[in-house]
């Protein structure tokens, strides 16, 4: 299979969905307005969620493929192993536990330290309990176990906040792409494009860490310096992502699936950037499809994550019965 094209067909699509979110939204069809309020909401709404839709599933996508291959485990994703758990739960400290700090205190640099320190938090725990048990299917109920741990506490703090923060927290876990000014974009984007420099200058050491830690340790592979730098890299993009969007599903474990599907192939040379690509795609599409032209209210766009997601999943389960033995 040709990958080239699969690519540039990538692209293409990426750049008509990219152009049609941008012309269609809640306030109706862009040509059909007076170009003074076409303007406004092309610049002010419109391009800053369609940028953030591209920055934030590319990097959730991407966080996926470097944990599956850290785990070397087909169903690792932020979601599914309480990485995005760990980066809510942050956050829930910050705009729950903490409404009534300085604003220095409780801040957007806050709170995406906040949802950073608390995905590495969890990556840190997989890793703990995948070393001792060297088994997928622990690492996945772990991850769900996690996940609900995490939750209950995130329900305890909601139980004692106010109204306002309660209502702030609900719509942010929500998932939402209209963020306010260009910081926010430029900081996922640095993240994301160290994250995918550094991939492609480390994907032949992906490819032989898939082989096993004997076979990588004797070709001279720091596996430590390895796994730190990926799991560091991971933390950074589902932290951001999560603080500024909320934790949003499925992309980082259906994206990489498809990536390997469609490129045929299982080298991370070509998937590094097949799969951010992709994931791009993937949540731009869920973002368009949450615009409801018709209508002027929006789905949250973790809804539609959801609905294109858990079937892909099923799919994936169906097409190869031992992807939990793998």
């Amino acid at each position: 299979m040709k990958r080239k094209p699969i690519i540039a067909l990538a692209w293409l699509c990426l750049c008509l969905v990219f152009g049609a979110a941008l012309m269609q939204g809640s306030g109706g069809l862009l040509w059909q307005m007076e170009p003074a309020l076409a303007k406004l909401l092309l610049l002010e709404y419109r391009l800053p969620a369609a940028v953030m839709a591209v920055l934030a599933g590319a990097s959730l996508a991407l966080s996926g493929l470097f944990m599956q291959n850290v785990f070397r485990n087909p169903l690792a994703g932020p979601f599914v192993l309480g990485i995005s758990s760990g980066a809510s739960l942050g956050i829930a400290l910050v705009v729950l536990a903490g409404a009534g700090l300085p604003f220095a205190f409780s801040g957007a640099p806050i709170k995406a330290l906040a949802a950073i320190g608390g995905a590495l938090l969890m990556l840190m725990l997989n890793v703990v309990v995948y070393g001792r048990l060297k088994s997928t299917v622990a690492l996945l109920i772990f991850g769900i176990l996690a996940g609900h741990f995490v939750s209950a506490i995130v329900e305890s703090l909601q139980y004692m906040a106010s109204g306002a923060d309660i209502r702030n927290f609900l719509l942010w876990g929500m998932g939402n792409l209209q963020v306010a000014g260009w910081v926010p974009h430029f900081m996922i984007g640095l993240v994301l494009l160290a994250s995918w420099y550094t991939g492609q200058r480390v994907h032949g050491a992906m490819d032989v860490y898939q082989l096993g830690d004997d076979y990588a340790r004797s070709l001279g592979l720091n596996l430590n310096g390895y796994r730190k730098s990926l799991m560091w890299l991971t933390a950074l993009m589902a932290g951001c992502v999560t603080a500024w969007c909320g934790p949003l599903s499925f992309v980082g474990l259906v994206v990489p699936h498809l990536a390997r599907m469609l490129l045929g192939t299982a080298l991370h040379r070509y998937l590094i950037t097949g799969t951010a690509l992709l994931g791009a795609l993937f949540m731009l599409t869920a973002h368009l499809i949450s615009l409801l032209p018709l209508s002027n209210t929006e789905l949250p766009v973790n809804v539609i994550c959801s609905i294109l997601g858990a079937p892909l999943v099923m799919l994936l389960l169906l097409r190869n019965k031992n992807l939990l033995l793998e």
